[in-house]
């Protein structure tokens, strides 16, 4: 502050004069802009913050005693660095706090409906299309009707270790029967599923 000797501002200040007050802020805040942008150039600040920070500096200029020796200069950059630290501090928790929230379990149900999160979220094939999951269910649903009527035991146990995750081999060697018979069960079953 070139023109005001800023003691005497503060003193005019606690005396309840306005015009100090406006005086000290527009010096101030030149200042807060510019540390903001230099020290902190990766969080981008709001209007809103930054005003915060004016808030802050306003108190510290009601709390500042001329008795402690401190120079102002100092006592404001000192508040001015702990209010940008901890607005730092609350942008970091609020993306952390963001991020925890964006974990979902598949296996928990929407909304309290019976339908599970896995059976909603798209594959990363790009297959799934909202408009004809009710076609798909509906056609799985027809398919285990035609199974359970018309397949014999041995292709519904094949159906049941096929949705298990196991290869040919590993059902034939459960089974204890040869490959080429589960590979057969597996085409008549195609078959049957293809005719309904």
């Amino acid at each position: 502050m070139i023109a005001y000797n800023e003691q005497e501002l503060i003193y005019l200040y606690h005396l309840g004069s306005m015009r100090a007050y406006e005086i000290l802020l527009s010096e101030y805040r030149k200042f807060i802009y510019a540390y903001a942008n230099r020290y902190d150039s990766g969080i981008e600040y709001s209007e809103d913050s930054l005003q915060e920070m004016m808030i802050s500096l306003s108190h510290a200029f009601e709390a500042y005693r001329i008795d402690k020796n401190t120079s102002m200069r100092t006592y404001f950059f000192y508040v001015i660095k702990s209010s940008l630290s901890t607005k730092k501090r609350m942008v970091y928790r609020k993306i952390r706090y963001l991020d925890d929230k964006k974990k979902i379990s598949l296996d928990q149900n929407i909304y309290g409906t019976s339908i599970k999160v896995e059976n909603v979220i798209a594959d990363t094939k790009k297959t799934y299309r909202p408009e004809c999951q009710l076609e798909i269910q509906n056609r799985e649903q027809i398919s285990l009707d035609v199974l359970e009527k018309k397949a014999s035991p041995l292709e519904k146990e094949v159906v049941y270790y096929l949705q298990l995750g196991y290869k040919f081999k590993e059902i034939a060697e459960i089974l204890g029967v040869d490959i080429k018979c589960i590979y057969n069960a597996h085409y008549r079953l195609r078959k049957k599923v293809r005719c309904k």
